[in-house]
């Protein structure tokens, strides 16, 4: 914070000795994650930036990162740099598996799956990665979750296996 004497001669400027760890809004590697940009999200992951950090709506940069880019760079980065591949989105229990598997996201599923994602862990609403997939209409993703031995039994939102009984979106 800059401040100016009534004269407008001098300025002092005064910076915060601390830095809350999470202040609730957007980092810089979320955006970078949202945006798809890869070499940003990896330069900043260098330096430091926090791979845990939440924004205003509870999400984590892998959840963003899941269903932003084609590429899986990035989600690779952010398990590298220790993202916690099951973390829940504060609010809806969503994962970064639930969020990839809805968006059709086959490439991501898989990577996170190798990264020991739990495939059967479910959201708030009661969804899982499967049942994700499937209300969406994403045979590959589903495909990707089924060799990956997610219960295709489990029951979801409204008490319903897995499956397009009803063609809303449960992420």
């Amino acid at each position: 914070r800059a401040e100016v004497d009534g004269r407008g001669t001098s300025i002092s400027i005064s910076r915060p000795n601390s830095v809350p760890k999470d202040a609730g809004g957007v980092t810089a590697l979320s955006i970078a994650a949202a945006s798809g940009h890869r070499e940003l999200g990896i330069a900043l992951l260098d330096r430091r930036a926090n791979p845990e950090a939440t924004d205003e709506r509870g999400a984590r940069p892998l959840m963003v990162a899941a269903v932003a880019t084609s590429s899986t760079d990035l989600l690779i980065a952010l398990l590298a740099a220790r993202a916690d591949v099951d973390a829940q989105q504060e609010g809806s229990g969503k994962t970064a598996l639930i969020f990839a598997a809805g968006a059709g996201r086959a490439e991501a599923c898989r990577t996170l799956l190798k990264a020991n994602a739990a495939a059967d862990l479910q959201a708030e609403t009661g969804a899982a990665a499967l049942h994700a997939a499937a209300a969406n209409g994403h045979r590959e993703a589903c495909s990707a979750l089924l060799q990956a031995n997610a219960d295709a039994k489990a029951l979801g939102p409204g008490a319903l296996p897995p499956g397009p009984k009803d063609r809303k979106s449960v992420v």
